[in-house]
């Protein structure tokens, strides 16, 4: 029997009511080959004289993807024998399982420095056999990055898995790999990231003139690297490309958004470093600004608020899609701190009085989460008077809050008159 025949298929057939027989081929590579392959077992190969492209597992792996995945290590056997194998058959550099995996793809994963050094040298090999014939000058390229079903390339293997040294060798052979991203939307760049890997995003905005930084969801690797905060890889990214700082992701947030919420402030302040200061004015889905952020995550995130303030103090004047200033979202968060901040700054005495869309001044906010203990109250500025749209002052909302709830009110009726508040006309 030819050694072919090792490579069995069996066809089976089954029949159920009146369908027609379905016939499923099953393939899958005798132990001996298959063992012979995961174990580097070189000299059982040398005098194989079947194709070895026939030789393949139920998933479609071949002899290649065998010996690639069981390999602890390289050694010089590992090497000849890939060496062997694709002298043998070379149509294997490109040959994908079921999955749609290369052995490029396995070498990548699994961190085979080596081997995968091999493939490439063979891949460019075959390519210039081919220029010879007359064939496109783009095969080598076109194997390069030919990609899985997810569209991962052998880059995206070796950044996820965490293995630099590939990471290099693959980018130094061609930059482009950069530059693909998969079917879930993610750069290398972004998986370095994301995963927090400084070196391997390093290496790759070292090497690769204009990388792709995408992710999902709008994120982008700057995104990243400031929700890992990282500040030496977010000042990499920023350096390389300076634009992502006004990236909006799906949430309509920038890298200052994410900066702000984390309570950064040294990445704060790179970000607006530079006459860099359009990403304070960006607001997200619902109009809020990295300032209004930095304001409703309360008292701990002073030091932010105050320098966004410093640097953008135009930004002051923004509002959310509820029209609430940054002097309504300090009431919000209850940092009366931060009330103070905001009403001893001369130039920011118009927020004092301003209504939201509802005609809520802050005061109104004020009287509606019952605060007592806020400044705001009493400042000379604030009109008493003030009413919402539906026609209450902050006295009207404390007496209507009274009235709904049997709960002691820590903002009393009787504070407020004492001071000057009134109530609304009827």
């Amino acid at each position: 029997m030819a050694e072919s025949q090792d490579l069995l298929e069996i066809q089976l057939a089954s029949e159920t009511n009146n369908q027609p027989k379905q016939k499923h081929i099953i393939t899958f590579m005798d132990r001996k080959w298959y063992n012979a392959a995961a174990e580097g077992r070189i000299n059982q190969f040398k005098d194989y004289t079947e194709p070895l492209d026939l030789l393949r597992t139920a998933n479609k792996n071949t002899v290649l993807h065998v010996h690639i995945t069981a390999a602890k290590k390289e050694t010089e056997e590992s090497i000849e024998l890939v060496k062997l194998v694709i002298s043998k058959c070379s149509s294997l550099l490109a040959e994908p399982n079921i999955k749609g995996e290369t052995p490029l793809h396995i070498a990548a994963r699994f961190g085979h420095k080596n081997i995968v050094e091999c493939l490439i040298d063979n891949i460019k090999k075959a390519q210039h056999e081919d220029l010879e014939r007359g064939a496109e000058a783009s095969i080598s390229d076109k194997m390069l990055k030919t990609t899985s079903p997810d569209e991962d390339t052998a880059l995206h293997e070796a950044v996820r898995n965490n293995h630099p040294q590939v990471v290099e060798t693959l980018i130094r052979e061609n930059p482009e790999f950069a530059n693909i991203a998969n079917a879930a939307g993610e750069s290398p760049l972004y998986l370095a990231a994301v995963r927090e890997n400084n070196s391997m995003a390093s290496k790759i905005l070292e090497i690769c003139p204009s990388p792709a930084y995408i992710g999902p969801k709008g994120r982008t690797a700057l995104h990243e690297a400031v929700i890992s905060k990282d500040k030496d890889l977010t000042r990499k990214i920023r350096d390389k490309n300076n634009s992502l700082t006004k990236e909006q992701d799906k949430k309509g947030w920038t890298p200052l958004h994410y900066a702000s919420y984390f309570n950064l402030i040294p990445i704060v302040e790179m970000l607006l470093a530079d006459d860099n200061k359009s990403a304070a004015y960006i607001g997200d889905n619902h109009e809020r600004t990295p300032l209004h952020i930095a304001i409703i995550c309360g008292k701990s995130h002073l030091k932010v608020m105050k320098k966004i303030m410093s640097d953008c103090p135009d930004c002051c004047e923004l509002t959310d899609n509820r029209g609430r200033n940054i002097l309504h979202f300090a009431v919000e968060s209850g940092s009366f701190k931060g009330v103070q901040i905001i009403t001893e700054e001369p130039s920011l005495a118009n927020l004092i009085n301003q209504k939201d869309k509802e005609g809520n001044t802050p005061v109104h906010l004020v009287a509606a989460f019952g605060f007592e203990e806020c400044s705001l109250t009493e400042h000379h500025l604030v009109d008493k008077k003030a009413v919402n749209n539906k026609n209450l002052t902050a006295l009207d909302v404390v007496l209507e809050r009274k009235d709904e709830s049997d709960e002691p009110l820590g903002f009393t009726a009787r504070g407020l008159r004492r001071v000057g508040y009134k109530r609304g006309r009827p």
